[in-house]
């Protein structure tokens, strides 16, 4: 790629778009630009194999990819530091550590958190999908604590807040992989606030996986709405106190505030509008 005049060309988050991106630099250099990489972590997690390394079919390290090196073959400099905030004014992105970046052109691709996360004990006594790195370190916790419960009396429980299409797959792939892997008696119990489960996907598919819930012994209830987290117990709305020995929060994607609180156009949920170009709104030097 040629570039008329020297700009600055700066990628936030190592995301599967970022990684396609360096990729194309790789085989294409960039001439009379600069790139650059901000990314918090080294490594980036695949996704796309996140559940079946939660089955047991992968290792961790075959799902990493290294953006360094990834970014190094793109030529482009790498920052390890997260990206806390973007001064449109002056068109830099503003690090946790670190001076501020300047860019001429910037493109972010950090994924998204949690919904309710902000709930007491959430960030404490759960374990999150996101960010990636972290949840798959957190299941090979919650297989270890598995192997050593030890109660004849009392099953293994854990408790999978939500129940869109992530929920349920990550509830059947754990207890696929703690079958193989764990002798004592395993409780999975999914909790929805909502009237369904799988709310934007076809009734059939609703149908086939409430069964497979009863062949499989794992619990699903609607209109359970948790107000609350303390260790090992969840707390619904009516009251009740659920007692588990894990607890996974996979409530959907929620956008991070660093975009309204950089001043940016975004929607009622906070997610950033964009034009179909992916450029955001009144800033076309600046995309998703």
């Amino acid at each position: 790629m040629h570039v008329e005049k020297l700009q600055k060309i700066v990628l936030v988050g190592g995301g599967h778009s970022h990684i396609t991106v360096l990729e194309q630099f790789a085989n294409h250099p960039l001439s009379g630009g600069q790139l650059t990489l901000v990314t918090d972590s080294q490594t980036t997690i695949y996704s796309g194999m996140v559940p079946g390394f939660v089955a047991g079919q992968y290792r961790q390290e075959e799902l990493e990819i290294d953006m360094k090196r990834l970014a190094q073959q793109a030529k482009a400099h790498v920052v390890l530091s997260k990206a806390v905030k973007i001064d449109t004014k002056k068109r830099q992105i503003l690090l946790e550590k670190g001076l501020p970046i300047h860019y001429d052109i910037a493109s972010f691709d950090i994924g998204a958190t949690m919904v309710g996360r902000d709930l007491p004990g959430i960030r404490q006594h759960t374990t999150t999908t996101r960010p990636l790195g972290l949840f798959i370190k957190q299941v090979d916790k919650i297989v270890q604590a598995a192997q050593t419960h030890r109660s004849t009396t009392t099953p293994f429980r854990i408790v999978v807040v939500g129940a869109g299409m992530g929920g349920i797959e990550l509830a059947f792939t754990l207890q696929q992989r703690l079958r193989q892997n764990v002798s004592t008696k395993i409780q999975i119990l999914i909790l929805q606030n909502k009237p369904r489960i799988l709310a934007d996907y076809a009734a059939s598919l609703v149908r086939r996986v409430h069964q497979l819930g009863k062949e499989r012994d794992v619990q699903i209830q609607c209109n359970r709405k948790v107000v609350a987290v303390e260790p090992n117990t969840v707390i619904l709305a009516d009251g009740e106190h659920i007692h588990c020995q894990a607890i996974l929060w996979v409530t959907g994607p929620a956008s991070h505030p660093m975009f309204k609180e950089s001043g940016l156009s975004t929607d009622n949920s906070g997610f950033v509008r964009i034009h179909p170009t992916l450029q955001i709104e009144n800033q076309t030097n600046v995309t998703l």
